[in-house]
C-alpha cells in the first residue's frame, strides 16, 4: 500500500512524520523516473525528427520536444518543491513533537 493510499479514520488530526517522510521520498522518485523517461523521449523524438528533418513534421517534432522539455522541467519542479515541502513539515514536526515532549517533562 503506498502512503497515498492510507487514510485517517477518525476526526482527530494526527501528523505523522514519518508518513510525510515517505511521501516526501515517493515524491523524488516520481521527479527521478520523469526525468529518465524525458531522456529516453527525447532521444527517440530527436532521431525520428533527424529522419525527417527536411520535412514540416520534422520541424513538429523538434518543436513538440521543446514544449515538453518545458512542461516537464515545470512538473519536475513541482515535484520537487511538494517532495522539499513534506520533508520540512517532516521535520518541524518532529522538532515540535521534542520540545513539547521536552516541556510535559519539565513540568513532572
Amino acid at each position: 500500500m503506498t502512503v497515498w493510499q492510507q487514510t485517517l479514520t477518525d476526526s482527530d488530526v494526527r501528523v505523522d512524520p514519518l508518513i510525510l517522510s515517505r511521501a516526501a521520498d515517493q515524491l523524488s522518485e516520481l521527479a527521478r523516473r520523469l526525468r529518465q523517461a524525458d531522456r529516453v523521449i527525447e532521444d527517440e523524438v530527436a532521431h525520428a525528427a533527424s529522419v525527417v528533418a527536411d520535412w514540416r513534421i520534422g520541424h513538429s517534432l523538434r518543436e513538440l520536444m521543446r514544449f515538453w522539455d518545458q512542461e516537464e522541467t515545470a512538473f519536475g519542479r513541482q515535484l520537487a518543491g511538494l517532495s522539499e515541502g513534506l520533508r520540512t513539515s517532516a521535520l518541524r514536526y518532529r522538532h515540535s513533537d521534542s520540545a513539547r515532549a521536552a516541556d510535559f517533562g519539565a513540568i513532572g
